[in-house]
Formats: structure tokens, C-alpha cells, sequence
């Protein structure tokens, strides 16, 4: 059954619309800080994105890619099955990471780590507010719990934004 889903899964991958990482996110669910000096930024973006996101949401089919273009951080893609009407993309959450000060991605010495959660409207046809909603929880319980060797968060601001616009 799992290999089954994983195949499903990595076959609607292509659907995926393309995210720009480097463009200003425009509905900000969540922002964190990590004072300098903190773990990498690839090592904070693996780690995050392998947390059990699935089992916060065990009846909304999604998916956990890395940032589409490069980049730190992952998109949670929410799924569904695709129609004549509608693609198997049904909006998601973003988490990108960067450094602050704008030092290298790689050094263990870099200034303060900014970690901005958004949401993604693209594909959906119906508000995952909710959804989104417990993926933020999930990520500030994750966020608070977070071990000793990735720094200690200074900063957690959970924003509440009304529905971007329908695409």
C-alpha cells in the first residue's frame, strides 16, 4: 500500500505549478527567528522537512518536495485527484529559510537564520484554511522542540491572514 502511494505520488509530481522562492511571500502564516550563530541552513531545512507532516493531516493527501528552484526550505504540497477541470495541485504551505545578514548558506558562524511559513494558493478551488491552519501548530510545536544542535528560536510569530485569492 505504501509503495502504491509513493508511486501515485512521485507520478503528480509534474503537476506541481512552479514556485518562485526568491519572490516576497504575499500570505505569511509564520515567521521564526534563530539568532546567529545557529546550524546550517541545509542541515535546519532537512531536518524540518523530514518531520511527519502526514500524520497532522492523515485524510489530506500531500507531499513534502524540496523548494522548486533552489533554495532552503520545502513546499507541502496538498493533493488531490487530478480531473478534466481541476490538476492533482491543491495549494500547499511553504517554508523557506535564509540567513538574515546575507552570509553564506553553508557557515556554521552566519548571522541570524529567518524561517518564513506561507501559503500557497496556486491550484486550490477550495480555502485549505484549516489545513494550513494545523501544518502553522505543527511547525511552532516542531519550532519549540526543536534540539539543541539547531539553535534556539528567539523569535515565533504565528500570523493570521484571511484566504489569499482563488487562482
Amino acid at each position: 500500500m505504501t509503495t502504491l502511494l509513493t508511486v501515485i505520488l512521485l507520478s503528480l509530481t509534474p503537476l506541481l505549478p512552479p514556485v518562485n522562492p526568491l519572490s516576497p511571500p504575499t500570505n505569511v502564516l509564520l515567521t521564526a527567528t534563530f539568532p546567529g550563530p545557529s546550524a546550517s541552513l541545509p542541515s535546519l531545512s532537512k531536518h524540518l522537512s523530514t518531520r511527519p507532516y502526514m500524520a497532522v493531516l492523515p485524510v489530506q493527501p500531500m507531499s513534502v518536495s524540496p523548494v522548486p528552484g533552489g533554495g532552503f526550505g520545502f513546499l507541502i504540497s496538498f493533493l488531490r485527484k487530478p480531473t478534466d477541470a481541476k490538476g492533482g495541485f491543491d495549494g500547499g504551505v511553504l517554508v523557506a529559510l535564509e540567513r538574515a545578514d546575507g552570509a553564506s548558506a553553508t557557515e556554521e558562524d552566519g548571522g541570524d537564520v529567518t524561517l518564513t511559513v506561507s501559503r500557497v494558493t496556486e491550484g486550490q478551488s477550495v480555502e485549505k484554511t484549516f489545513s494550513e491552519g494545523r501544518i502553522v501548530e505543527f511547525i511552532r510545536e516542531e519550532l519549540l522542540n526543536i534540539p539543541e544542535e539547531f539553535g534556539r528560536v528567539a523569535d515565533i510569530r504565528v500570523i493570521r491572514q484571511q484566504q489569499g485569492p482563488k487562482n
